[in-house]
């Protein structure tokens, strides 16, 4: 939660501040959700392609790569990647 987006969610009676998951912690926590069960969620999977095909240019490559080796899902992020 250290690097969450704030966004404003409300309507004409108030809004509230939320923190928003940035998109590089949204793919590493998909892919270790896939890892840590004993039957691979398939719907992780295509979750993590999707949001990689939507947003992937914009995301910053050098800390999805360090984040991804310390949650030990870099073979996973790297098989995405090459899909």
């Amino acid at each position: 939660m250290l690097r969450a987006e704030s966004a404003r969610i409300g309507d004409e009676n108030g809004t509230i501040k939320v923190p928003i998951a940035t998109e590089e912690d949204i793919i590493t926590s998909k892919l270790q959700w896939y890892w840590l069960n004993e039957e691979p969620s398939e719907r992780q999977w295509d979750n993590v392609s999707r949001l990689i095909l939507l947003v992937g240019s914009v995301l910053d490559t050098g800390y999805r790569r360090n984040y991804s080796t310390i949650v030990a899902v870099s073979d996973l992020l790297d098989r995405q990647l090459d899909s």
